[in-house]
């Protein structure tokens, strides 16, 4: 939660061991993400476990905005594809859409980064999806 509001992103909901968060710009969740998995050795080590890994799946569009139970949610196509594309990864990955990826301030932060683009037939989604991982 603290990389997360300090990234000026904002947890809407967790759901078993996930989360759900919204940021102001693709590139602040992305540097989010990488902070929280670089973060994770430590936090392996503090509770003296080597069990907790994370992935990551990042896409910004559209969605709707709804207010349950005195709670801001999200839903719509752009909140299902990056729930699909976290499932895509490995633990320690960052997986993102080719769209989300190509935002200035995103492609701007992944020049230096080895990247693996491909594509995935995702369900619930007519058309392939253009895919790139990165590791922090």
């Amino acid at each position: 939660g603290e990389i997360v509001r300090r990234n000026l992103g904002n947890i809407v909901k967790t759901s078993g061991d996930g989360i759900h968060a919204a940021f102001l710009t693709p590139d602040d969740a992305l540097r989010a993400s990488i902070e929280m998995q670089r973060a994770m050795p430590a936090f392996n080590q503090r509770f003296d476990t080597d069990d907790v890994s994370m992935r990551v799946g990042l896409h910004s569009g559209s969605s709707i905005s709804v207010t349950l139970n005195d709670r801001l949610d999200y839903y719509g196509e752009a909140v299902n594809l990056a729930a699909r594309l976290e499932g895509l990864g490995v633990a320690g990955d960052i997986t993102m859409s080719k769209t989300f990826a190509s935002d200035p301030g995103v492609s701007a932060m992944l020049v230096d980064r080895e990247q693996h683009e491909r594509e995935e037939i995702l369900k619930g989604f007519t058309e392939p999806v253009r895919i790139v991982q990165i590791r922090p």
